[in-house]
């Protein structure tokens, strides 16, 4: 459990390097992930203009949950009593349990615009442009 927790604040780490070292290259992601997506699931302007609201909505609580868990500092665990720790363990479990409830919810909200098969894009969608974006940081 904690090798996941550590390779999940890790990742969160390597993003956040990424976008300190150049305040422009979050722009520069986010547009490259909006034409990523649009390109794989082939949107009609119609759908654009339902989805991207709807999918702008569902990152940014995605985005504030895993800000969270990155706030608890589980890899200085030295520091902390036993109590301390198994309370971040908890908080934690809390928030991941938060992110499943939010995907959850936004199937619905994805299937009033998508069909589904677009949604099993977009998924696989997120997935390939976090692999790509984790191997150019790699390089």
């Amino acid at each position: 459990m904690k090798k996941i927790i550590r390779y999940i604040l890790t990742l969160l780490a390597l993003t956040s390097t990424a976008y300190a070292q150049n305040p422009g290259n979050r722009e520069k992601i986010e547009a490259a992930k909006i034409g990523f997506i649009s390109e794989r699931l082939a949107l009609t302007p119609k759908q654009a203009q339902t989805f991207w609201p709807i999918y702008n909505e569902y990152t940014f609580k995605k985005k504030e949950i895993r800000k969270a868990i990155n706030q608890l500092k589980i890899e200085n665990s030295d520091n902390e009593s036993d109590a301390e720790i198994l309370e971040d363990f908890k908080k934690i479990n809390n928030y991941k349990q938060n992110e499943v409830d939010i995907e959850k919810d936004y199937v619905d909200k994805f299937l009033s615009v998508l069909t589904p098969k677009q949604l099993a894009a977009l998924y696989n969608a997120e997935k390939q442009f976090t692999k790509i974006l984790l191997d150019k940081l790699k390089k």
